[in-house]
C-alpha cells in the first residue's frame, strides 16, 4: 500500500513474484474520492511471467520426455524382433526368419538379411552333415556286414584264409 506521494507505507503477500497481468492496482479514497493512496494486489492463483515460463518449460519438457519414450520404443520394436529370432535360431528352431518391413532403417533390413542369411547356411551345414553321416554309415555297414559273416566262418572252420579276409576288411574299414 502506498500513500499519495507513491511511498510505500504498508507491504505484505508475494511481493516481487507478483507482476501484470496478476497484479491488480487500486486508488484508495475517501467519501469525497480524494485519493488517500494505493492498494496493490495480487489475483489468486496468477503467477508471474518467470513463474509461467517455468510452468510452462516444465509442461513442454513433460510432453517431449513422454513422445521420446513412445518414439524410442517404437524404433527399438525391429530390435528386439531381431533379438527374439536370434534366439530361437540359437535354440535350434531353424525355421525362424525376420521379418522387417520396407520401411525400416536400411542398417535394420540389412541385421535381418544377414541373420537369415545365418540361418540358411546352418540349415544348409545340417543336412550336408547328415548326408555325410548317412553316407559313412551306409559305407560302413558293407565291410561290417562282411566282417560279421567272417568271424561267423572263423567260428565253423577257422582258417588262415578266413583270417586274411579278416585283416583285409578292417584295413579296408580304418
Amino acid at each position: 500500500m502506498t500513500d499519495p506521494s507513491g511511498t510505500v507505507i504498508y507491504e505484505g503477500g508475494p511481493g516481487p513474484s507478483c507482476a501484470p497481468p496478476a497484479m491488480m492496482k487500486f486508488n484508495v479514497t475517501d467519501d469525497d474520492d480524494v485519493v488517500l493512496g494505493q492498494l496493490t494486489a495480487c489475483r489468486p492463483g496468477q503467477h508471474s511471467p518467470p513463474v509461467r515460463f517455468a510452468l510452462a518449460l516444465g509442461t513442454t519438457l513433460m510432453v517431449l520426455w513422454a513422445l521420446s519414450a513412445v518414439f524410442a520404443r517404437r524404433a527399438a520394436r525391429p530390435i528386439r524382433h531381431l533379438v527374439d529370432v536370434a534366439r530361437r535360431i540359437g535354440e535350434g528352431d531353424l525355421r525362424a526368419r525376420p521379418k522387417v518391413s520396407a520401411r525400416s532403417v536400411a542398417e535394420v533390413r540389412s541385421l535381418a538379411d544377414a541373420i537369415a542369411e545365418m540361418a540358411d547356411r546352418i540349415e544348409q551345414q545340417l543336412r550336408d552333415q547328415r548326408a555325410l553321416l548317412a553316407g559313412a554309415s551306409h559305407e560302413m555297414r558293407t565291410p561290417l556286414g562282411h566282417l560279421r559273416i567272417l568271424v561267423e566262418i572263423l567260428r565253423v572252420n577257422p582258417s588262415p584264409k578266413v583270417i586274411d579276409d579278416v585283416e583285409r576288411e578292417v584295413i579296408e574299414m580304418d
